[in-house]
């Protein structure tokens, strides 16, 4: 295994800690998306980990620039990141990609008010909604089914604002399927938290996957 390989399935791995659900799910996605998918999740939770991650807010800004860069290279078929090495060459417009990142530099937004943090976060979610349709070939997600998910990790250790975000959660999301099986398993995190109970287990995982791919 080369290092570019080794790089990937380092973040990919990350990714999969994180989000433990995704083994279940995955398997109602088509198998030569999967490893786009599971790519394509790891890049937009880096890009939210630099964004609201950690305690001073001057290595995030500097990541942030640093993807703006890493994504405009993606444009020219230049890489460094390893997960261009599963996404580079995908018809991503990947400029538009970098310039909706400068939503993410409204690092205080994470802590405020949940209406006015998806609101900021719109044009990220336009511009991946655009991005999960050229990168899967069908289906155009709301914007706001985009941030919801984007954002689910960071508020759902807090039940009130576990409680906030599902008020807002969209009725419908849209998009291609592996966008909607991410929504489904996060949605449940936040309705779990927000209620005070445990993790999903894998059945109930499995039989919420089962009626996203049936849809």
């Amino acid at each position: 295994m080369n290092a570019a390989q080794d790089g990937l399935e380092a973040f990919t791995g990350k990714w999969r800690q994180r989000w433990p659900e995704w083994q279940v799910a995955e398997v109602f996605v088509a198998r030569d998306l999967r490893k786009i998918a599971v790519a394509w999740f790891a890049l937009l939770q880096e890009l939210a980990d630099a964004a609201w991650g950690g305690g001073d807010p001057t290595p995030g800004l500097a990541k942030l620039a640093w993807w703006q860069e890493e994504m405009h290279g993606w444009g020219k078929g230049a890489r460094r990141h390893p997960l261009g090495t599963a996404l580079l060459g995908r018809p991503v417009d990947w400029d538009a990609m970098a310039r909706s990142l400068g939503v993410l530099r409204d690092r205080a937004a994470i802590h405020g008010d949940v209406t006015r943090l998806l609101e900021t976060l719109a044009p990220l979610g336009r511009a991946v909604a655009e991005a999960e349709q050229a990168l899967f070939g069908t289906g155009y997600a709301a914007p706001d089914a985009v941030s919801v998910v984007l954002v689910a990790p960071w508020l759902a250790p807090e039940p009130e604002r576990a409680a906030a975000l599902l008020a807002l959660w969209p009725a419908s999301h849209g998009g291609p399927r592996p966008r909607r099986l991410l929504a489904a398993i996060a949605r449940a995190r936040v309705a779990n938290a927000a209620h005070g109970r445990g993790a999903a287990s894998r059945w109930s995982t499995l039989w919420r996957a089962w009626r996203v791919a049936r849809n």
